[in-house]
């Protein structure tokens, strides 16, 4: 396995750790979809999350690839969970979504009118 894919299936067992942490117990990472990507983490209905570890980072292009990922799922929504260099737990690292999708959850979890 190359270096760069280690990093990237350590920080997905984080953030699978970090869901599990959070209760939310059937998150898991994803097989190799191929082509039609799904994200990197399901077992959160409507919700697929794209990680990523790298050094660099290019927010609007990881976006576009978890909404791409979301429309393969059928997912409501695609967010991208990034580390943080420094931090090793998951619940520290950064989260990017569309701002509709993040006022789609508040509304969901029953914030406003």
């Amino acid at each position: 396995m190359s270096y760069a894919r280690s990093k990237g299936s350590q920080a997905e067992r984080e953030v699978v750790n970090a869901c599990e942490r959070a209760g939310l117990v059937y998150a898991e990472r994803a097989p190799r979809w191929g082509a039609k990507d799904k994200g990197d983490i399901v077992g959160i209905p409507g919700v697929v999350i794209e990680v990523k570890n790298r050094k660099e980072m290019a927010l609007a292009q990881w976006v576009d690839e978890a909404q791409v990922e979301a429309g393969h799922a059928n997912a409501d929504l695609g967010i991208v969970v990034h580390k943080r260099r420094g931090e090793g737990k998951a619940e520290k690292w950064y989260c990017t979504a569309l701002f509709e999708d993040v006022l789609y959850l508040l509304k969901k979890a029953g914030y406003g009118g």
